[in-house]
């Protein structure tokens, strides 16, 4: 099994800009080391992607923070 693989924000916002460029699903799953079904994924949700890179929210931010009590450590930790 294959290790898991997670992509920041600003690495997201690459993706969509080298899909942009006529790259293929199956090549920027090579490039970037995930499945074509994540690339799909990403895709998708372009928009809120783009939304939150252009509200300047932390680019190097993996994963969306669920409840506030997770929230309040993060802001706590990297304030």
């Amino acid at each position: 099994m294959s290790t898991r693989v997670d992509l920041s924000h600003f690495q997201k916002v690459e993706l969509m800009k080298h899909s942009k460029c006529c790259l293929s699903q199956r090549h920027l799953a090579a490039k970037y080391k995930i499945s074509k079904g994540v690339v799909f994924n990403i895709l998708k949700r372009k928009h809120e992607y783009l939304g939150d890179y252009e509200s300047n929210r932390r680019n190097e931010i993996k994963r969306k923070i669920k409840n506030d009590i997770g929230k309040k450590i993060d802001d706590e930790t990297y304030a």
